[in-house]
């Protein structure tokens, strides 16, 4: 990839400091919170009165959005070149795609998945209330 619109190791940082983000705050936040909700009564009605805050969670970790890429992003917006669109598809595969944040995100989708499990299984919650 010809890389006169933006410095590899820049992206990579970038990048890195997101996957930290999305880990650290979502991933770490979520998991706590579903743990705090196994330990009421109804963890399915806890865990839907935070989901506000998992949102809010989110909405701190989309801060940390790679800022070369969404300055590329805004600039394919604005032009439309075919040029502009083959760097962006190129950073967002390799920053941005799913074998990516599968391996650098392993803590967000551990949280946000168990989170999730936690919000719509009263089994599975039952299950690990009897562990």
């Amino acid at each position: 990839m010809n890389n006169e619109w933006f410095d590899p190791k820049e992206v990579a940082k970038e990048a890195e400091i997101q996957n930290s983000e999305l880990n650290v705050t979502l991933g770490v936040g979520a998991f706590l919170i579903a743990l705090a909700c196994l330990g009421t009564p109804d963890p399915q009605a806890t865990a839907f009165f935070c989901s506000p805050m998992i949102i809010f969670l989110a909405s701190i970790a989309v801060k940390s959005f790679p800022p070369t890429i969404d300055t590329i992003r805004t600039l394919y917006r604005e032009t439309h070149d075919p040029e502009v669109k083959e760097v962006l598809d190129y950073l967002t595969g390799q920053y941005l795609g799913f074998k990516s944040l599968a391996i650098n995100a392993f803590g967000y989708w551990y949280g946000a998945g168990f989170f999730l499990v936690v919000l719509a299984s009263p089994e599975f919650t039952d299950w690990l209330k009897a562990i």
